[in-house]
């Protein structure tokens, strides 16, 4: 990755392409996830690991993927992989918490806050 990186990516990122800015820093999803859940006071574990999670769980689940899939850093195939599903599930859960977002003021503000938060 940091070869492809290197090699098209310029020095400094165009201040207009925010996905360059995305791309150039290196982010661990792992650590945004962990801190992610602790503002959301869920656990990750119990997605990995667990077949069925309550409503408001899954939407707590699908704001992290949603984080996750955002950072842009990773496929949809690891991130299913965290969270105990398979790549197209992750497009799926992508798809649904978008239309949330737009839909639910509530929501969108959780989720701008735990973005400025972990600064990602």
């Amino acid at each position: 990755m940091k070869k492809i990186k290197k090699h098209y990516l310029p020095d400094m990122p165009h201040a207009e392409l925010p996905s360059q800015n995305q791309v150039i820093k290196d982010v661990d999803v792992e650590t945004v996830l962990s801190k992610a859940a602790g503002l959301l006071k869920c656990d990750l574990k119990l997605f990995r690991e667990s077949s069925r999670i309550t409503k408001s769980t899954k939407i707590d689940r699908d704001l992290l993927i949603y984080i996750a899939w955002q950072l842009g850093v990773t496929t949809n195939q690891e991130i299913g992989e965290k969270f105990g599903l398979g790549y197209s599930a992750v497009s799926q859960r992508v798809k649904i918490i978008k239309e949330m977002l737009k839909k639910d003021k509530g929501l969108e503000r959780k989720y701008r806050q735990i973005k400025s938060l972990i600064k990602i």
